[in-house]
C-alpha cells in the first residue's frame, strides 16, 4: 500500500506531466501501483559478482579473437 504522503506527491508529479488535469485518488492508486509493479518487473540491480563475470567474459573473448569471421 502506498502511504497518503507519497500518493500525494504522486498527485503532485501528475498534475505536472498533465497540466489543467488532476486525478481523484483511487485512479492514483491505481495508477502509482501499476508503475511500481512495471518498475519492480523492469529494474533489477547489476551484481557485482554478475559485474565481474561479464568484465571476465567479454575480456577473454576480445583475447581470444584473432579477427577472423567464425
Amino acid at each position: 500500500m502506498i502511504s497518503k504522503q507519497a500518493l500525494e506527491e504522486f498527485k503532485e508529479i501528475w498534475r505536472q506531466e498533465n497540466p489543467g488535469q488532476d486525478i481523484d485518488d483511487a485512479t492514483a492508486m491505481d495508477q502509482a501501483v501499476a508503475l511500481l509493479t512495471l518498475m519492480d518487473t523492469v529494474y533489477k540491480p547489476v551484481k557485482k559478482d554478475w559485474l565481474e563475470k561479464y568484465k571476465n567474459e567479454v575480456t577473454k573473448e576480445n583475447s581470444d579473437d584473432k579477427g577472423g569471421v567464425k
